[in-house]
């Protein structure tokens, strides 16, 4: 069971009385004037994201479905070859899949990794987040990013405590920030994509 939840600030944004949706994979509960998507258990891993301007589908996607995003928007001077994580095909490792109006516009991966100098916690890292142009601004980043967060939570044991790491683009620090995510330690080069920092939530 996936839960996603985040509140629109937009005014602009269509506030209907909350109504059950359904299809023949899951069943949705829409409510006025935020994202909120609930799926059964046992269901498809998919949550639906709907505004006036455009609705943002999430889904669990296979491995070699993210490989032409990474690639794009994270390693366009790299070969294809080149994003593939060994990490892909754990079988914890979760790659979410963001659709906006039917295509494929925005992945990330979560997969279990410790930070070496962390003890006591159980690490999750995050890689591979990528959004093409044309869905920047439109939520796809955070659904995908609190998509991966649920993940985490829930494949780990409620008495463990965990951390949340990723080594993200020096320009998207805000992002990552406005999730619970800081910062640890200096910014550094990863040749040939260039500068990174050490981003962290914890619990």
């Amino acid at each position: 069971m996936l839960t996603l939840y985040r509140r629109y600030p937009n005014p602009r944004i269509a506030c209907k009385r909350a109504q059950y949706l359904s299809d023949a994979h899951a069943i949705y509960k829409i409510y006025p004037c935020e994202w909120h998507a609930r799926l059964l258990p046992g269901e498809a891993s998919r949550e639906v994201f709907m505004s006036m301007h455009a609705a943002l589908e999430m889904s669990s996607i296979k491995p070699e479905e993210t490989y032409h995003l990474r690639h794009s928007v994270l390693r366009p001077m790299q070969m294809l070859a080149d994003c593939a994580y060994p990490e892909d095909k754990q079988a914890q490792t979760l790659h979410a899949g963001c659709y906006l109006n039917g295509r494929l516009v925005g992945v990330g991966t979560i997969f279990r990794e410790d930070r070496e100098e962390v003890a006591g916690r159980i690490g999750w890292r995050i890689r591979g987040m990528a959004v093409s142009s044309e869905a920047r601004g439109s939520g796809c980043g955070g659904a995908i990013l609190q998509t991966l967060l649920n993940h985490a939570r829930m494949q780990t044991s409620t008495e463990k405590e965990i951390e949340v790491w990723c080594n993200g683009r020096a320009n998207v620090e805000g992002f990552y920030r406005r999730y619970g995510f800081q910062r640890q330690g200096e910014i550094f080069e990863v040749p040939p994509i260039g500068p990174h920092v050490l981003m962290v939530r914890f619990g």
